[in-house]
């Protein structure tokens, strides 16, 4: 109230969170967390208090700002190129004029996606600070958050997005840090080859080719039946894109014979591969029904002759039998019963009628087999025993 007097600052030297500390006429105010902090300041003069409040914004360092255009504002700014699906994007970054002069930049890259909310993968790294003066180039081979790898070997997907984080350190010793991600979001698919431009027309062909040999590669050391199938299947969508591509006259493509041999090559050595396989089915199939034959023919007592089976014998299996020759023989004279006189009839006492025995048929015995098969007993009779002599012999 007085206007002369001395004029202070209480300074209770206090070590707790938001307390002031008054050196050399400079007021130095500490936080152990970052936000937003209220700090009162009471002055007085021996005759009266006056409070003041300041709103003060805390960090733990000074934020660092990425910049998605070419104006000068911020301290790094990059250009993402080739961020369509299937494609892996490619990155150009250099810090601004209106940047400090930085000792130590570390950036961190991230592959997600928008809409599972998940990343893939994560890559971390320090800039080689004596290219600050001419920027650096990175292609986003991102490598895969789970393992070995890339987070996308087949280039990007649909939502899929390239996030960056930087932090910083000046020549001062300051630390920058952003205080978000920075994002490259994919969200179009690749237009057809008449609607690209040359650039990107070059880059299609080119990688289409390179996947193209990559994959005959795995198909001539493949020997899965499997991945075979599923091989061609994915060289057949390639070829058709690259046929379809190179029908616009901006494309460099292989001669038509160039491509022709190598299809050839890559279609002989599939039909190798298959035949392959099924002559191994077959040789697996064949040693299992011998396996199968093999215990089959174990509960069988008897064993054959294969040579010997009565199957093989053409001769003896004729409407013949064997006896073909016989057969042909014209067949003997039977010579005429001679006539006898009548009897005169006796009348004898009457008997008990007794049933006459059957006459055992001419010709001699039959073998142990009974009757050949395809002979009648009429032809036994005649050709019976030329049969069993001829049988003889042959034993």
């Amino acid at each position: 109230d007085s206007p002369q007097g001395t004029y202070w600052v209480n300074n209770p030297q206090s070590t707790e969170t938001g307390s002031a500390r008054l050196v050399s006429g400079d007021l130095i105010l500490d936080f152990e967390e970052v936000g937003t902090q209220i700090v009162t300041l009471s002055t007085t003069d021996g005759y009266a208090t006056n409070s003041y409040q300041i709103t003060v914004e805390v960090f733990d360092s000074v934020p660092f700002y990425v910049s998605k255009v070419d104006d000068g504002s911020g301290h790094l700014y990059v250009e993402m190129a080739d961020t369509y699906e299937t494609q892996t994007p490619s990155a150009t970054f250099a810090l601004t004029e209106s940047a400090p002069t930085f000792t130590v930049v570390t950036v961190t890259w991230s592959l997600c996606n928008e809409l599972s909310g998940t990343c893939d993968g994560i890559w971390e790294y320090d800039l080689d600070m004596s290219r600050s003066n001419t920027g650096w180039t990175q292609e986003m081979n991102i490598p895969s958050s789970f393992g070995e790898g890339m987070a996308r070997s087949n280039g990007m997907r649909n939502m899929d997005y390239i996030g960056l984080s930087v932090r910083a350190v000046d020549n001062a010793g300051q630390d920058y840090k952003t205080s978000e991600t920075t994002k490259w979001i994919t969200t179009e698919a690749l237009p057809a080859p008449s609607e690209m431009d040359d650039a990107l027309i070059e880059w299609y062909v080119a990688d289409l080719l390179a996947e193209i040999a990559e994959l005959e590669a795995e198909l001539a050391e493949s020997t899965n039946s499997d991945d075979v199938v599923s091989l061609d299947a994915r060289l057949l969508e390639l070829n058709t894109k690259l046929d379809v591509a190179c029908d616009d006259p901006r494309a460099d493509c292989p001669s038509d014979d160039l491509k022709s041999s190598s299809n050839d090559g890559t279609s002989g050595l599939n039909t190798n591969v298959i035949l392959i396989v099924i002559g191994v089915l077959i040789v697996a199939a064949l040693l299992g029904l011998m396996f199968m034959r093999s215990r089959q023919d174990g509960l069988v007592d008897p064993k054959w002759n294969e040579a010997s089976l009565p199957f093989h014998d053409t001769v003896a299996n004729s409407m013949y039998g064997g006896t073909q020759e016989l057969f042909q023989q014209p067949v003997a004279a039977v010579a005429p019963v001679a006539a006898v006189a009548p009897v005169a009839p006796v009348v004898a006492p009457a008997a008990p009628v007794v049933a006459a025995p059957i006459a055992a048929p001419a010709g001699p015995p039959l073998p142990p087999g009974g009757l050949p098969a395809g002979w009648s007993m009429e032809q036994w009779t005649y050709y019976g025993q030329q049969y069993l002599d001829r049988l003889n012999h042959q034993q």
